[in-house]
């Protein structure tokens, strides 16, 4: 067959690219987004199974069958499981940068103390629950959410460590905030067992974070009291609370939870 022939062949018989979905499928689609099932509604089923059953566990076919639409209808509004969990983490990320720099602008919490924290309450959760760990590890894993966690705690850590380091451009905090993201996903996939107790690990991560943002050793060491002196444990099961009942917050909406709300019982601190 000639090169003419066949390009006549192609003007007779137009391809017809293959949808991704057939006609029934987008039809169910539209019918879902009638009834209510949108991508908000998928973000919230989606959120709450991940927290509930942890990430690695919770299926695309798990969120489908909860949301009664099929997995194609589900890949359709999210190409992937990781698509999904950037939404939860990008809410994470909000609650967390709100807390603490909300903490350290408006409360006489001071910003090192706000910082250490939200550190020793997420090494908490991940020690006392598997669910908290393998959420807290796959967001610093994929490429999708590190790099949204990292571009939030580029701007807590500029604001929060910009007295101790005056002279720091934006690239000088980028390139100290990827360090301090390997040691926190370092702390927080490793569990304790019987090498080292909680306080030692929170009071060592705590030390090399603080002391990489060139904070002096009296003012971390400082901290670091502070925050073993109180139930951080206790505290840590709070804030995972806090945080289920207010993951769908829009932005700039007022969070019903502050770091000054869950010390209200520890004298001396808030």
């Amino acid at each position: 067959m000639t090169g003419n022939s066949f390009h006549g062949i192609i003007r007779m018989y137009p391809i017809r690219m293959c949808p991704i979905f057939d006609e029934s499928e987008a039809m169910q689609v539209a019918k879902d987004q009638r009834n209510g099932t949108t991508r908000e509604k998928i973000i919230e089923t989606a959120n709450r199974l991940f927290l509930d059953e942890g990430y690695t566990r919770t299926p695309m076919s798990r969120i489908a069958k909860e949301l009664g639409i099929s997995t194609g209808n589900l890949t359709f509004h999210f190409p992937t499981k990781e698509h999904l969990l950037l939404e939860l983490v990008k809410v994470m990320c909000r609650l967390q940068g709100e807390m603490t720099l909300g903490a350290a602008r408006e409360t006489d919490i001071s910003p090192l103390l706000a910082y250490a924290l939200e550190i020793t309450l997420q090494t908490a959760l991940c020690e006392r629950s598997e669910i908290a760990r393998d959420f807290y590890v796959s967001a610093y894993t994929h490429p999708l959410t590190l790099t949204e966690i990292r571009t939030w705690d580029f701007h807590k850590a500029s604001e929060l460590f910009g007295e101790y380091n005056p002279n720091w451009t934006e690239d000088d905090f980028r390139r100290t905030e990827d360090i301090a993201s390997g040691i926190e996903v370092a702390v927080l996939m490793t569990p304790c067992e019987d090498k080292i107790t909680l306080d030692e690990k929170i009071a060592c991560t705590l030390h090399n974070l603080m002391k990489i943002y060139n904070v002096p050793d009296t003012a971390s060491n400082r901290v670091i009291e502070q925050v073993l002196a109180i139930d951080y444990l206790t505290l840590s099961e709070v804030l995972l609370q806090q945080y289920r009942e207010n993951l769908n917050c829009a932005e700039g909406d007022e969070l019903a939870l502050s770091y000054e709300n869950l010390l209200v019982r520890e004298e001396g601190l808030a």
